[in-house]
């Protein structure tokens, strides 16, 4: 079954959602602050002063930073049980300068004081995020991963860097214990230590970053479908490399509302596509896909 806690962050508006380090304490009849209530003190609630519900329907979290460090705490929204506490051995600096180089002799100095981290990653007791910080916009910093308990935080950025050279990148779980890390210019596989499996440079322009719907088969592929022209490709992310790519399988002039992969057998995958017609009409339609030739078959 190759189906895991997907917190999408291949899609590029949950990744970097920013927010600023002072934000002042929730107000505790808020909507969202009576939903924490269900989880935290109202103490905790003053130092987990994010919320985030993940894609997966089943965990919620909360994180702050006290002292230079952070603090999560995750639950899983089924039976309210503790399944995620994590305060970092690492000082995260809050007024790091970094060095904008913006071209033609022009470089401005920010300072990273406005941190949040990303939607986690979550496979066992393995976790990954992403700390960002902004300015204009959102730059990701830092990498954290978190394995049995044992912290690594990889930076991302150097102190100087040259605004060419900053991509958005984007996370989410990959196959079993691993998860990628993905940019315009490079798709990294990582392991929940914090080792790269393997990393692609220039990933195929036919390969929509950020990926939307995609369905992992193994450590170094996937089926991915592009809105852009609505077909299924095959794609190899460590080789780089599309192994086939499908005719247009669907009817003209829709809009796609939603799209799921499931497994058949090793050979096989069903993919369902909601869909809207021009006249409003809501339709399913659903292809069993050969993982090995790409032949589609509407079931």
């Amino acid at each position: 079954m190759k189906k895991y806690f997907l917190f999408t962050i291949f899609v590029l508006t949950l990744i970097v959602s920013c927010g600023k380090n002072d934000i002042p304490s929730p107000d505790l009849h808020s909507t969202e602050a009576l939903l924490l209530l269900n989880y935290f003190s109202e103490e905790e609630i003053q130092l987990y002063n994010q919320l985030t519900l993940g894609t997966d329907t089943n965990f919620i979290y909360g994180y702050g930073f006290k002292d230079n460090k952070l603090y999560i705490k995750g639950f899983d929204k089924r039976n309210k049980q503790n399944i995620l506490s994590f305060v970092s051995n690492t000082n995260i600096a809050f007024s790091d300068k970094i060095l904008i180089d913006k071209g033609y002799g022009n470089v401005e100095t920010f300072e990273s004081f406005n941190l949040n981290i990303s939607p986690i990653t979550k496979y066992g007791n393995n976790y990954s995020f992403l700390i960002n910080f902004s300015i204009d916009w959102c730059i990701p910093r830092f990498l954290y991963t978190i394995s049995n308990g044992n912290e690594k935080v990889i930076e991302l950025y150097p102190s100087n860097i040259k605004i060419a050279d900053i991509n958005i990148k984007l996370l989410n779980n990959w196959f079993e214990s691993s998860f990628i890390l993905a940019s315009e210019k490079k798709i990294q596989c990582y392991n929940y230590s914090g080792n790269i499996l393997y990393e692609t440079n220039n990933p195929l322009r036919s390969i929509p970053i950020p990926i939307q719907n995609y369905f992992v088969l193994n450590i170094d592929e996937c089926l991915l479908f592009t809105t852009y022209n609505n077909i299924l490709i095959r794609y190899n992310a460590k080789l780089n490399i599309e192994l086939w790519k499908s005719i247009n399988p669907l009817p003209s002039n829709i809009r796609i509302d939603k799209t799921t992969f499931e497994t058949i057998d090793n050979n096989f995958t069903k993919c369902t596509f909601n869909y809207t017609t021009y006249e409003g009409d809501k339709k399913v339609i659903t292809f069993k896909i050969n993982n090995n030739t790409g032949e589609l078959v509407q079931l």
